[in-house]
């Protein structure tokens, strides 16, 4: 009885190792400037042709409040260790990361699903991503130039 109990075990165990499903980030995102465009690599494996959904959404601590970006493949074909990746921009008028009120947050997360749209596997870091205006990039020069031409410009002479 135990050799046959021990055979369904080891039978059920390498079914499964067949039909294991996953997803993972193989890039980390920890900062963003709003306005632009940043890539998301991944990798999946999927016994059969299936879909992800990859966001950058807003949390309270854990609890999700919004998405700010997100992108989806669908069909994601099956595969072994297929990689992938998403580009997200990050709408302008998204609040920085410096004005939100704690415990918000910004995560990332990625979920692997069947064909139905049925849940598989995720990836959901604990890493907050700091979300950023970007610099200005207009040398001091360059603005003092284009504010003496128009002062000069528009000087009255008497």
């Amino acid at each position: 009885m135990k050799t046959k109990l021990l055979l369904l075990v080891a039978f059920i165990s390498s079914s499964q190792m067949f039909n294991a499903q996953s997803i993972t980030f193989t890039s980390t995102l920890t900062e963003a400037q709003i306005g632009t465009t940043i890539t998301v690599n991944y990798e999946y494996t999927i016994p059969a042709d299936g879909n992800i959904y990859c966001a950058i959404n807003l949390y309270n601590d854990f609890t999700w409040s919004a998405m700010v970006a997100d992108g989806s493949l669908s069909p994601a074909p099956a595969g072994t260790n297929v990689a992938g990746s998403f580009d997200f921009t990050i709408p302008p008028g998204t609040t920085q990361t410096v004005d939100l009120t704690s415990p918000d947050n910004y995560k990332l997360v990625i979920e692997l699903s069947d064909a139905g749209w049925n849940w598989l596997a995720g990836d959901y870091p604990a890493t907050q991503i700091n979300l950023q205006n970007a610099a200005l990039s207009i040398k001091n020069s360059e603005l003092l130039e284009d504010v003496s031409m128009f002062y000069s410009k528009n000087r009255i002479h008497v």
